[in-house]
């Protein structure tokens, strides 16, 4: 923040011996305006962020994000450096993402080699190992990275 001022605003007082708002918005209005509403922007998507996901699962910030995404070409994971990238999910959470139910999901995961039902139970295929891990309670159950969608 501080290195980001002094760039900003060092330069003209120095010059002049005083910064002006004025004279910097009759330099470049427009970039400043557009700036402006970026950050304005932004700040009301993730208010909406915050109220929308407030307890709610990573699969709904996610389900968020991708509709920011078609609708504003921004990621708000993204500008915020948040990442997914070691979360798991069921089958049903990602079929609920991808609007499919979960045993579409688990012939998809079937179908590329990543899992193979066992007396009743999916199990990890080598291929699929990286992508997912096994709970190891009561139910033993698969869950998948999100980035499993890029193969599926």
């Amino acid at each position: 923040m501080k290195n980001g001022f002094l760039k900003k605003f060092l330069p003209q007082i120095r010059k002049t011996g005083s910064y002006s708002i004025s004279e910097t918005l009759t330099q470049k209005p427009q970039t400043q305006l557009s700036e402006l509403q970026e950050i304005v922007e932004l700040h009301t998507i993730f208010e909406k962020l915050q109220t929308l996901t407030k307890g709610k699962p990573k699969l709904d910030i996610l389900k968020f994000d991708n509709f920011l995404k078609t609708q504003k070409g921004k990621s708000i994971l993204e500008i915020l450096n948040l990442d997914f990238s070691n979360s798991y999910f069921s089958v049903s959470e990602i079929g609920e993402y991808l609007g499919k139910g979960g045993s579409e999901i688990n012939q998809l995961l079937e179908r590329q080699n990543f899992q193979t039902k066992q007396n009743g139970v999916w199990k990890a295929l080598e291929s699929g190992k990286e992508f997912c891990f096994e709970t190891k309670n009561r139910f033993s159950q698969l869950k998948w990275k999100f980035e499993v969608l890029e193969k599926i």
